[in-house]
């Protein structure tokens, strides 16, 4: 099941549920993957013009890498076959929308429990 409170986003295909993370790591794999960093991988997939499967494949195995231990590539590719282009489009979305508030607000509350000091000089 789906937890944006978690950041994570589940869905089910060939009888299995599986679930989309891009938690710090994820979006480390991701760059080192494409070469490239995650703001202009965000804008290659709002491009249709831009957008190529590769680059959909590699983001949707990323998500997968955190609860998914041993995640492949091909694999990945295997998933968006079973579950269709479209709707992998809208669960990397969907994912990485609800990895953004979570972080946002992961900061703000983080910082509200732990206001800086004053500091005399």
């Amino acid at each position: 099941m789906s937890n944006p409170h978690r950041g994570t986003v589940t869905f089910e295909a060939d009888g299995a549920a599986y679930t989309l993370k891009f938690s710090t790591n994820a979006l480390i794999e991701l760059e080192e993957a494409l070469g490239t960093g995650i703001e202009k991988v965000g804008s290659m997939l709002a491009d249709p013009n831009a957008a190529k499967l590769k680059t959909l494949r590699l983001v949707f195995w990323a998500a997968l890498t955190d609860h998914h231990e041993g995640m492949t590539v091909k694999t990945a590719g295997d998933l968006i076959d079973a579950i269709g282009v479209a709707e992998a489009g809208r669960l990397v979305s969907e994912a990485f929308n609800t990895s953004r508030a979570i972080g946002k607000q992961g900061g703000a509350a983080k910082a509200a429990k732990n206001p800086q000091k004053a500091t005399t000089a």
